[in-house]
């Protein structure tokens, strides 16, 4: 019977283990400097009152990806996924008018839980901003 104890034994062990993960605090994200959660996305939303239509990039970790195009003078609204940031989290957002052989590149941002950005793009892209919110 000895080695039925054992088992016994083993089996508690593991359902111990396997219940600790469930048990514990689930802090919240704001509690620690408002962090974003883990695998969230970020919501970006574009105003383009430019005339040309603007392909819209992050710029993060030195990588840049496309995230969605907006036409001349209308809005619209992406999620920029978390795969796309690196570990520092800050990340740029650009702008690329088509048919210009200019672009605009934002200051670094950095976003905490429950915020978004607002990225707007104007016809002289040096008054274009970006905001946090």
């Amino acid at each position: 019977m000895r080695p039925l104890h054992g088992l016994a034994a083993l089996a508690s062990f593991a359902a111990v283990m396997a219940a600790g993960p469930a048990c514990a605090r689930n802090p919240d994200p704001l509690a620690f400097g408002g962090a974003l959660a883990a695998g969230a996305p970020i919501q970006v939303d574009v105003a383009n009152h430019g005339w040309a239509d603007a392909a819209v990039y992050v710029l993060s970790g030195g990588i840049s990806q496309r995230i969605g195009f907006v036409n001349g003078f209308s809005e619209q609204t992406f999620n920029i996924p978390a795969a796309y940031l690196s570990d520092s989290g800050d990340f740029q957002l650009q702008a690329h008018p088509i048919g210009s052989p200019g672009g605009l590149t934002t200051d670094r941002l950095t976003i905490h839980s429950g915020q978004f950005i607002r990225f707007t793009i104007e016809n002289q892209l040096a008054n274009s901003s970006a905001g946090v919110y």
